[in-house]
């Protein structure tokens, strides 16, 4: 009889026990399921690479023109959505700038200090390699998107007025990888380093000048936080 009632007590222990864990299990998960959408903010540095096989179209003819860019920075929003823990997508927008070290012409014209920039909208997917919902983890991750580039504007004022707003648009594809640290349920914060690929660009005002086959592949290092609701 005595092992009969300590059986009991043990059986209704170990139930106390397992109501207690599962309470605590759903209740976690109904924060996350609280938080799964964010908001992301972000800035950095941006490079692009020289390029010395452009092709510049104007009222004289065709040459080859000589390009190179400094350093430049760029910076984003972004709104997305976790789906358990570690995948996540979002729809993001990034603004680029570069300024013109110097574009050099075959004839002997040098534009400079202008600025070279693009604006893109993106849909990112995410997938971190632990559990990026816990407190206080470091959690690297990688991604790939879909970018509409809807706007590569450069300015060649030096040069005269009709070499203004040479703009292309288009689709590239974009790669990226992280490092990520959960500070709260809400808050987390990241360093990405992203590469947009668009190829060649073909910057025209429709005013017959045009800016043939600039090499445009950025690639960008970001930080930034989210917030999530």
């Amino acid at each position: 009889m005595k092992l009969r009632l300590h059986d009991t007590r043990i059986t209704r222990t170990a139930l106390l026990a397992g109501l207690a864990a599962a309470s605590s299990l759903l209740a976690s998960e109904a924060v996350l399921a609280e938080n799964d959408w964010y908001v992301r903010a972000a800035g950095g540095l941006s490079y692009i690479s020289d390029d010395d096989s452009t092709d510049l179209t104007d009222s004289t003819g065709t040459q080859n023109a000589d390009a190179s860019f400094d350093l430049g920075f760029g910076a984003g929003l972004a709104i997305g959505r976790w789906f358990g823990e570690r995948w996540r997508a979002d729809l993001e927008w990034v603004y680029r700038s570069n300024d013109n070290d110097k574009i050099e012409l075959d004839d002997g014209r040098i534009d400079s200090g202008n600025n070279y920039a693009s604006t893109t909208l993106a849909l990112n997917g995410y997938y971190h390699f632990n559990d990026a919902s816990r407190i206080g983890r470091i959690s690297p991750y990688v991604g790939a998107g879909l970018a509409w580039v809807n706007e590569i504007d450069i300015d060649l004022e030096d040069l005269g007025k009709e070499y203004e707003d040479l703009e292309d648009d288009g689709f590239g594809v974009q790669v990226m990888g992280g490092l990520s640290y959960r500070q709260t349920e809400r808050l987390r914060w990241d360093v990405e380093l992203k590469w947009l690929y668009y190829g060649e660009a073909d910057l025209d005002n429709g005013d017959g000048v045009a800016l043939e086959s600039v090499d445009y592949a950025p690639v960008t290092l970001f930080a930034g936080f989210s917030y999530g609701f």
